[in-house]
């Protein structure tokens, strides 16, 4: 199960707990965030981690680029992400703890007509 941010998902973890079913034999459990309480939670939540400084520069030099009158030729940036794979979905069981992703380079988008 996804979670759309770690808080839920450890959240959905007491639930499920709660109604008797083991996490990560039953239901595998992956939040967004990789906030304290995700490695509070026992089982601990697999999480996506996102990358904050990267998106905090990347945002800042777009904005330092138009200031200056110089208009981003990218229209989308992707800055990765990694997975911190913990107990909640059977993590090191063989598999690296973490995981990390970089997207391909996109295109810009095409301007409509």
């Amino acid at each position: 199960m996804f979670c759309n941010n770690d808080h839920l998902a450890a959240a959905l973890v007491f639930e499920c707990h709660r109604q008797g079913w083991a996490v990560p034999e039953r239901l595998a459990i992956l939040g967004f965030g990789d906030q304290p309480n995700a490695r509070a939670s026992m089982p601990q939540l697999s999480t996506i981690r996102i990358r904050r400084a990267e998106m905090g520069e990347r945002a800042g030099q777009l904005l330092l680029d138009r200031l200056a009158g110089r208009a981003p030729e990218v229209h989308c940036v992707d800055i990765g992400f990694d997975i911190v794979a913990r107990a909640s979905t059977q993590a090191g069981q063989g598999r690296p703890a973490t995981a990390a992703f970089r997207p391909r380079a996109r295109r810009p988008l095409a301007a409509s007509a």
